[in-house]
This record gives C-alpha cells, structure tokens and sequence, in this order.
C-alpha cells in the first residue's frame, strides 16, 4: 500500500466532510443528536432499558446508534466511491482498495470522536459510564471496522459492474438496522422471537458495547460466534472480489 496516497485521501475524506464549517462542528454534531434523542425517546416515547441495566435509555441508545452510524455509513458511502475517483483511476496507476481503506477510516475517526465527546458528556451529567474498559471498546469498534471494510470492498467493485446494486445494499442496510437492538431492547419482543435475535451478529456486537461500558462484561451467545466467523469471511470474500473485479474498472467508468 501506498501510505503517502492513503493519508493524502484520509485527510481528503475527514476534512471533506465537514468544508466549510468550524472544526468543533465535528463534536457539537453529535451532542446535538443526542439532545434530540434525548428529548423524544425519554419525552415522547417514554422509553426505558431493559430490567437488569442500571442506567437511562439515553446513554443505551447512545452506545449502539453511534457505533452503527459509522458502520452504516462507511458501507452506503462506499458504494460511489470508485465511480467519484473515476477520473483518477482513468489516469494514474494507484491501489484501488486504498479509496476503499481511507473511507472507512475517515468514517470511523470522525464518528469516534463524536462517540467520546457524546460519552464524556453523559458522564458528566451523571451517568454511568465504565471507562475503565474504553481500551476493550475501542477493540471491538476496530473489528466493526474490519467488517466494514470488508462489505465495502464487497459492495463498492460489485456496484462499478451492476449500479442497481445499491438500491438492494440501502434497504438491506435500514431493514439491518431495524431489526438490530438499537431502538429497542430484545427482552421487548415476545419470548419465542428472542431467541431470533440472537442469529443477528450484529445484535451481539451492540449488546457487547453496551455491557462492557455498562457492567464491565459481556455474554457470548450464538450471534457472537456468528459476528467472529463474518469477521473472518467477509473481509476475505470482499478483498477477493474487490481484486478479480478491479481490472475491469475501467471498462464501466
């Protein structure tokens, strides 16, 4: 990999996204989501966490939504994103994972820093955060990104081949989101569909975070093994298909 390109496009990808406004925009962002959320999950919905948790609803929303949004994010925007280098690819002879690479990483730095000014903030109003194990936290949003690169590089070659593709990877994304635990707590569901939940991967990796900053521990169950084994599968199947598929780029742009 060429790292003097890969920084050139991080810091292209982080100072993009936020062009022409201040740089605490990066922090006042998400603390304006969350007063937002704040006031109509615990305001309009009356929501609550499930029996066991001690602690509000808004810092259990906090530690599944953000992390999501990065993973979320860092798939949907990489789908244009070697269509967007078109002209790049065209003329000078560069790693195209690398375009791939940088987006996650931009996605992930800038919501990461929103994550913590969002934790620091509820902790000073008095919640109960465990930062302790901030260090195991950021390990686990370090895997979420390895598979979030993965479905990038998965994603974003397939697309260059069949653009349709991404009306099929966006619904799939907000019906992913839906059924993940983020909104709402598992132990909502009726007895016999909770078990179901626990075949989401994703599910787990939500239920981890929010049990290691929590309690200080988390469970392993049947998503678990299933997250690990994506985590293996998926960054393989995608660099796979991402480098048969690249030499014929040029060929659709």
């Amino acid at each position: 990999m060429n790292f003097s390109f890969f920084n050139q496009q991080l810091q292209r990808e982080i100072s993009g996204k936020h062009r022409g406004s201040s740089p605490l925009w990066i922090l006042l962002q998400p603390l304006l989501l969350l007063a937002v959320y704040s006031f109509v999950f615990t305001q309009i919905f009356q929501a609550r966490v499930p029996a066991g948790l001690d602690s509000g609803f808004v810092i259990y929303l906090a530690l599944g939504y953000w992390p999501w949004s990065a993973f979320s994010e860092s798939v949907l925007r990489n789908l244009s994103v070697i269509n967007e280098h078109a002209a790049l690819i065209r003329k000078v002879a560069i790693r195209r994972d690398t375009l791939v690479l940088a987006r996650v990483c931009g996605v992930f730095i800038l919501h990461g820093l929103g994550f913590l000014a969002v934790l620091l903030v509820l902790s000073i109003a008095g919640q109960s955060v465990l930062w302790q194990f901030l260090p195991v936290a950021i390990v686990l949003l370090l895997l979420l990104a390895l598979l979030a690169v993965g479905f990038s590089l998965l994603f974003s070659a397939v697309q260059v081949i069949v653009p349709s593709i991404s009306h099929m990877v966006q619904p799939a994304m907000l019906l992913m989101f839906f059924s993940t635990p983020i909104l709402w707590a598992p132990s909502m569901l009726p007895e016999q569909y909770q078990s179901v939940v626990q075949l989401n991967p994703m599910a787990w990796w939500v239920g981890a975070m929010r049990e290691l900053m929590l309690a200080g521990s988390w469970h392993w169950h049947l998503g678990g093994i299933i997250f690990l084994v994506a985590l293996f599968m998926v960054p393989l199947l995608g660099y796979w298909v991402f480098h048969r598929l690249s030499p014929h780029f040029e060929d659709y742009l």
